[in-house]
């Protein structure tokens, strides 16, 4: 929800932020998470089914691809173990499309669905779009009340 509702503050955006730090992982979920970033969803997607042959040419073949399962498993079964449970890269993958579909829309019925369905806020909607009462008849049930204030003009 944070990537796609803040795309950038400060100047900085999270691909730069990913650019800037490096970061690693073998957890699937975050390496097409990181790709959406960096790339975009047509690319994350692409990679998807990749993410062993990817490892394997930077390194050896038969050793790299042992050791991500093993090392995920023990080392960081805690923190990311816990980040499967709650997501899978399904539903994620689900949730960028809605909201890359969310970007382009021009029907507030399709919009309404999506805001209701993925709990989409305010920003996610196309500025164009955020004149229909319908749109913000969606986005209030759940929107909380600073964000409401904020909103009032």
């Amino acid at each position: 929800m944070a990537v796609t509702k803040y795309q950038s503050r400060e100047g900085y955006s999270h691909r730069d932020i990913l650019r800037l730090s490096h970061p690693s992982t073998k957890d699937p979920l975050l390496c097409f998470l990181f790709d959406y970033i960096t790339h975009g969803l047509e690319k994350a997607i692409e990679n998807l089914n990749k993410p062993k042959e990817t490892t394997n040419d930077s390194t050896t073949d038969g050793k790299q691809e042992q050791k991500p399962s093993t090392t995920t498993n023990d080392d960081d079964e805690e923190e990311e173990g816990t980040n499967k449970k709650l997501v899978t890269i399904e539903q994620l993958k689900e949730f960028l499309e809605t909201v890359e579909k969310v970007k382009k829309s021009t029907d507030d019925n399709e919009l309404v669905a999506a805001i209701k369905q993925h709990n989409l806020v305010r920003e996610h909607m196309p500025t164009t779009m955020l004149n229909s009462t319908a749109i913000w008849s969606a986005l209030l049930e759940k929107m909380p009340l600073t964000a409401m204030i904020r909103n009032l003009g």
